[in-house]
């Protein structure tokens, strides 16, 4: 079933996200750093909260492409339903998965709500390695 999706935007916030679109976004962030930054690969063993989007996937992908770092992304965002997109945080995940996967990369993530002690109890028994 293909679904179209139109933007739909509330004030200045859009409500729904287009998976292309996300997934451009993110090879754009890793292309930039592999035109623009030569690797310095390291062991390093990253955790990023609140790694699929802004500040925090912007750091995680540097981590990653520049420096060769495992990461382990916490994250809150929803994934598509019926007729309704996921986030955009979700797509972007996604993404994120598959070019890391791609380019030899280590990535996990763990969409858990970390403002609710039972969640963070929860997420600690999660297998990690896309987004959960």
């Amino acid at each position: 079933m293909v679904q179209i999706v139109k933007p739909r935007i509330r004030g200045i916030i859009a409500t729904n996200s287009h998976p292309t679109g996300c997934e451009k976004n993110v090879q754009n962030h890793i292309d930039s750093i592999k035109a623009h930054v030569t690797p310095k690969p390291t062991n390093l063993n990253v955790l990023v909260v609140g790694a699929s989007m802004g500040y925090g996937l912007a750091s995680r992908t540097a981590l990653a492409w520049l420096y060769g770092g495992n990461t382990i992304g916490v994250f809150f965002d929803r994934e598509p339903s019926g007729t309704r997109t996921a986030t955009a945080g979700y797509y972007n995940t996604v993404a994120f998965h598959q070019q890391a996967q791609q380019d030899g990369l280590f990535a996990a993530s763990i969409k858990v709500w970390a403002a609710i002690p039972q969640e963070r109890i929860a997420s600690s028994r999660c297998s990690c390695g896309r987004p959960v």
